[in-house]
């Protein structure tokens, strides 16, 4: 059907560039439908009362293929009409050869927006089911957020610790978890052993954990999570049992052969994790920094995330060394809160060798410890610095005189230089922790 033969059934009027008529899919007595044409020659149309387009069809008499013109004339024979293009390929789109199949699925993705597409009033008193917290007020259902830092700071330490708190609903330093809830941790380098090792040392917590290793020993199998054959599997199995979060450690061992400063490789992911994000599953993806510090590979996959965490490493200029130990900080803010969640230092330690118990200690990181971790990291420039403490360019400066003036820092030009062998900065590290 064309869209003069549409007009013509309701005996519509010009009105603009379109028409006007009364709608077939309510008792209307003002003509309230607004009628179109398409590019391609389809049917607009649209009802503000609220009819939908399939409310609309059934009170024509027709359904929402008929919005679509024919695919192609017919001669006096009924027979397709002959064609003048010298090309034997079949054409593709609505004029191709499967065109009335995509003008049927067009018409049911039309009516399927219009059932979705909500009016300012609707939206104002949908009943909307919240997204739970798992973690803190920053850590919720749904979310997708990344935990970056370089190789052997302790990425590995974070996640578990995140899964441990929410596997039992505890706490994690100043986060607390409200209830517990199920956690996959998909694991893509950690030796068993070790895994067993830290997850036995962290105590109570049931984790469910996919580990690469296992895997293959027990099936023969490589774990790649570019393979949609497995993430459908993977997305499945955690809608069957209830999974709340899964920690994908880490990207560069669990995507092979992905290419990771390529933005459209990393569509292979992207999708599929949106589609844990709709089922309310929280995502962690560990990652590696660059030598920049930054993390590695397209900036894209950054854009989705609710959030990003930073880790620096805490341990060089320590006293004690024993374990792991990292300044955690957030690179892009959680979108669930208003609030700044502040830096955090972790010190992992094994107390017993025999037992393999660990103590967990965590303390708000000095604002100075930061200031000098990010410059180490090559973060140098003044507003560089201010936005990532986000702060402002005066207090890096107050910060950076004292620095100076203990010997650890010196500025050239633009830019802060550490200076080696110099004061590690811990003498007055607390006047950087003043509220600005």
């Amino acid at each position: 059907m064309n869209v003069t033969e549409f007009v013509q059934r309701l005996n519509a009027k010009r009105s603009g560039k379109g028409w006007k008529a009364k709608c077939p899919g309510h008792d209307d007595h003002t003509p309230s439908l607004s009628i179109s044409e398409g590019s391609d020659g389809r049917v607009l149309v649209k009802c503000f009362a609220g009819c939908d387009v399939n409310s609309i069809c059934t009170g024509l008499g027709i359904s929402t293929a008929d919005l679509f013109p024919a695919r192609l004339s017919v001669n006096g024979t009924g027979a397709p009409a002959t064609t003048t293009s010298s090309s034997t390929t079949p054409k593709r789109g609505l004029n191709g050869s499967n065109g009335q199949e995509q003008r049927e699925t067009a018409a049911g993705w039309l009516a399927t927006i219009d059932t979705a597409t909500v009016r300012s009033s609707e939206l104002a008193s949908l009943t909307l089911e919240p997204r739970e917290p798992l973690l803190g007020d920053w850590l919720c259902e749904g979310d997708y957020g990344i935990i970056f830092a370089s190789r052997g700071v302790g990425k590995t330490w974070l996640g578990l610790l995140i899964a441990k708190a929410i596997a039992t609903g505890g706490e994690l330093g100043e986060w607390k978890a409200p209830a517990p809830a199920k956690v996959l941790y998909i694991d893509g380098e950690m030796p068993p052993d070790l895994m067993r090792e830290r997850d036995r040392g962290l105590g109570k917590g049931e984790v469910e954990f996919l580990n690469h290793a296992i895997l293959f020993d027990r099936t023969g199998k490589v774990l790649n999570i570019t393979d949609p054959a497995v993430q459908e599997a993977i997305l499945e199995g955690c809608i069957r049992d209830n999974i709340r979060l899964v920690v994908l450690d880490n990207l560069s061992t669990l995507a092979s052969g992905i290419k990771e400063n390529d933005s459209f490789e990393w569509e292979r992911l992207h999708n599929w994790l949106l589609q844990f994000r709709r089922h309310k599953i929280a995502v962690i993806l560990i990652h590696h920094a660059g030598r920049s510090g930054e993390i590695r590979g397209t900036s894209k996959r950054e854009d989705a995330a609710f959030w990003v965490i930073s880790l620096d490493d805490a341990k060089k200029h320590a006293d004690d060394k024993r374990g792991a130990r990292f300044v955690s900080r957030f690179t892009k803010p959680s979108r669930n809160t208003q609030d700044e969640v502040p830096a955090f230092e972790w010190h992992i330690v094994t107390e017993n060798d025999w037992t393999g118990e660990l103590t967990v200690g965590c303390k708000p990181a000095q604002s100075l410890v930061v200031f000098r971790r990010l410059i180490e990291g090559g973060v140098t420039e003044c507003s560089q610095l201010a936005e990532e403490m986000r702060v402002s360019k005066g207090t890096i400066s107050k910060w950076d005189h004292g620095a100076i003036k203990e010997g650890w820092l010196q500025k050239d030009g633009r830019e802060y230089k550490l200076i080696t062998g110099g004061n590690d900065g811990k003498k007055n590290e607390n006047n950087g922790n003043e509220n600005e």
